[in-house]
């Protein structure tokens, strides 16, 4: 909000102002309008940067690292669901080798 609204009136300060409508929901422009669809349309935005930027870092990590790129990947428990065992995972259903630095589970998790 704070971009549009200096945008919208070429000044920082009235766009920091239009963050808390100073001048009012009904004003005599389309600030308060603008500031309601830049904030979700921004929010959005700032989500998938950040989205790519974790990628971007996971990719280049795994990459230098020489292991294989897995951060868009399903979890490898939901492919092996047991019929008729609870949804949380109990002790003896999470096996994990610390050589290669693995964690997994038999099946669904309880909050997936």
């Amino acid at each position: 909000m704070f971009i549009f609204g200096t945008i919208y009136f070429g000044n920082a300060l009235q766009g920091a102002k239009l963050i808390l409508l100073e001048q009012g929901l009904y004003g005599n422009d389309w600030s308060a309008f603008g500031a309601f669809v830049a904030a979700p349309i921004g929010g959005l935005l700032w989500g998938f940067l950040a989205l790519a930027l974790r990628l971007t870092y996971q990719f280049l990590d795994a990459k230098l690292k020489g292991h294989r790129f897995d951060a868009l990947d399903p979890p490898a428990y939901l492919d092996n669901q047991v019929e008729g065992a609870p949804e949380y995972a109990v002790s003896d259903e999470i096996h994990s080798n610390p050589q290669e630095g693995l964690v997994t589970v038999d099946h669904k998790g309880k909050f997936f």
